[in-house]
């Protein structure tokens, strides 16, 4: 995703994963 991003011009700024009981966010567990 990132790299697509990258690809068009596009920053990445965060990725988030939603449940019904957590989140995650990609930029928060340093994964961006």
């Amino acid at each position: 995703m990132m790299e697509a991003g990258n690809v068009l011009g596009i920053e990445l700024l965060d990725h988030f994963i939603v449940s019904e009981t957590k989140w995650l966010s990609f930029k928060e567990m340093g994964l961006l």
